[in-house]
């Protein structure tokens, strides 16, 4: 099932500023409570008071949820009092406001709940379930803002596709388990070696990209080859030589599309393990 609209609607009201989200909730809260006196006792209200315990469970959660369930209760128990509601025992007030706030307090958990579980889906749909890293939808995402970013600023930035040699024989003979440790440990180097700023993700199977913005050739050059050192290094079997073939494209002007910046590391990768295998090949584009 699709809850992206969900997602996105929480997202926004979590950007405003606390404090304002705080006020319009409580502004909320008390214009509720004056139509429901004003429309008497007879006409339903209820169903209107989930609106604000729904907003802050769904963003701000914690005790400013309980502060506003108690707010509603005593918004709805009093607009019922107020407006002539009539009782036929002294209790039943007392018995109301009880229900409603018990009512009140299981749509909040099951809301926080809730957003919880959303968080975690938009937090699954990006990222790869076996190393952590982003997965494709991810990388374009991130990626997309750095082109749009480098247009702005003028700054190059590079892309770097790299693909382990060997893995398929590595999977053969000592099963998936084992390549899965491998793809898990050379997430970790990788992660380890590159900046904050850097984009890495895991593009399926035994090939990975890195995005480095405002890095030039020479920059780019510096890092990845600290990198493939670190991974053979660290990857290689006594019996099967483990090694990775990266292509490096730096982009002085930034393409037109995430596809472009892929689609050309790639090919250089592609022939970095026709020549031979182990190597990086770099090439840097003006256009």
């Amino acid at each position: 099932m699709d809850y992206l609209w969900l997602i996105k609607g929480i997202d926004k009201l979590g950007k405003q500023p606390k404090i304002l989200l705080l006020i319009q909730v409580y502004i909320l809260v008390g214009l509720i409570g004056i139509f429901d006196y004003f429309t008497g006792y007879d006409i339903g209200f209820a169903v209107f008071y989930f609106l604000p315990i729904s907003i802050i469970a769904l963003t701000i959660s914690g005790i400013h949820t309980i502060i506003i369930v108690i707010l509603c209760t005593i918004s709805w128990i009093t607009a019922d009092i107020f407006s002539g509601q009539p009782y036929t025992n002294i209790i039943i007030p007392y018995w109301n406001t009880l229900t409603r706030l018990v009512i009140f307090l299981s749509l909040s958990i099951v809301l926080t709940y809730l957003k919880k579980a959303l968080l975690q889906e938009k937090i699954s749909a990006r990222n790869d379930f076996l190393t952590g890293l982003l997965n494709l939808q991810g990388f374009y995402e991130r990626a997309n803002l750095e082109l749009q970013k480098s247009r702005r600023t003028k700054r190059p930035l590079t892309v770097a596709y790299i693909d382990c040699d060997n893995f398929k024989i590595l999977n053969d003979k000592f099963g998936h388990e084992t390549g899965n440790i491998f793809l898990r440990k050379a997430a970790t180097i990788m992660q380890n070696c590159i900046r904050q700023t850097d984009i890495l993700a895991r593009f399926g199977g035994d090939e990975f990209i890195i995005l480095l913005p405002e890095s030039t050739n020479e920059q780019a050059k510096i890092l990845i080859d600290r990198m493939q050192t670190l991974l053979n290094a660290s990857m290689s079997k006594p019996d099967l030589k483990i090694t990775f073939s990266i292509g490096l494209a730096t982009y002085n002007t930034a393409p037109d599309s995430v596809d472009e910046i892929i689609n050309k590391a790639d090919m250089l990768m592609f022939s970095a393990k026709k020549d031979g295998k182990n190597m990086i090949k770099q090439e840097s584009f003006d256009d």
